[in-house]
């Protein structure tokens, strides 16, 4: 698999902080607000996230990300 980048790291460790604390996942907008950036970069970078298989968006679902296999943050 190949390397993520610092942003993709930080965005995937805050869904998995939020999913091991609340039970679901977070939307867009709240993994923006924990990441200080907007949503639609946020939206590229979960892309990025799904498109090398670390994560699962369900389309259609506010709070549809899955994280996929094991991650080591």
């Amino acid at each position: 698999q190949k390397k993520m980048t610092p942003a993709q790291h930080k965005v995937l460790q805050i869904i998995q902080n939020y999913i091991n604390e609340n039970g679901y996942s977070p939307t867009l907008e709240e993994i923006g607000k924990e990441n200080g950036t907007t949503k639609q970069n946020v939206s590229r970078l979960v892309q990025k996230l799904q498109d090398e298989g670390r994560i699962f968006v369900q389309r259609g679902k506010t709070r549809g990300i899955t994280v996929t296999g094991l991650i080591h943050l």
